[in-house]
């Protein structure tokens, strides 16, 4: 039986099932993109990369989010599309009518509930897009990259499910392979990448790079800067 999302069950009066995957790696301010993630849907798959913070385990079963379904803690080296086709494969489990899947350091403005609404309402679009909001947010107020969104171009967010949705043959933007039809999503990603002034540093950096040489990277960002209710609930 299909669960109904509670936060498009405002809207319509259909069931639908949505699920949310995100992928763990280094950033430190993962516990609120998450548990805002869990906000929107109905359950939860997580993917700790093979070269992920080692808190992690102990961090996720502290955050108590009712939700998670599972987490896979991922053997397999990061490359541009094997780490969306193993989160896929999770979802999969659920068959569920859409997937939500953010990078940990993205969450959704606000409205995200009634585009996916209008989105499956849709029958021939099969990927949402969205624009990055700016400026980026920081906690200092500090203007970075110019006043510009980052990154500059468009990325797919949500998915409406079918059984074998693949990234292989990947092109950009986290575009599935064999989906098509855009739905252009009038609200936007705020991307929490340069928040701090350690992410803003050479910290990006050097853990995007440790994810593909295997090098650790010591992480002393504050992690109290962000504050959600905790409890994936909407």
């Amino acid at each position: 039986m299909k669960v109904t999302g509670r936060s498009l069950a405002l809207c319509v009066s259909v069931e639908v099932k949505l699920v949310g995957t995100m992928s763990l790696f280094w950033f430190p301010l993962w516990e609120y993109t998450l548990s805002e993630l869990a906000r929107h849907v109905d359950e939860l798959y997580i993917r700790v990369d093979s070269k992920a913070d080692p808190s992690i385990p102990r961090r996720i079963e502290s955050l108590g989010l009712s939700k998670v379904r599972d987490v896979l803690y991922s053997d397999k080296p990061w490359d541009t599309w094997t780490w969306q086709e193993e989160m896929m494969r999770m979802a999969d489990r659920s068959e569920p009518d859409a997937v939500l899947s953010l990078d940990d350091d993205e969450v959704f403005s606000a409205g995200i509930d009634d585009n996916v609404r209008k989105f499956l309402a849709t029958p021939d679009k099969e990927m949402m897009m969205f624009h990055y909001g700016s400026p980026l947010p920081t906690i200092d107020g500090v203007t970075v990259n110019n006043g510009e969104p980052y990154p500059a171009k468009p990325h797919a967010r949500v998915y409406r499910w079918k059984p074998g949705i693949t990234f292989k043959n990947y092109q950009s933007f986290n575009r599935a392979s064999n989906l098509n039809g855009i739905y252009w999503c009038d609200t936007e990603i705020i991307h929490y990448s340069h928040f701090t002034e350690e992410l803003r540093g050479d910290f990006w950096f050097k853990h995007s790079h440790a994810r593909r040489d295997g090098h650790p990277v010591e992480d002393n960002t504050n992690t109290a800067v962000l504050e959600s209710d905790g409890t994936g609930s909407v």
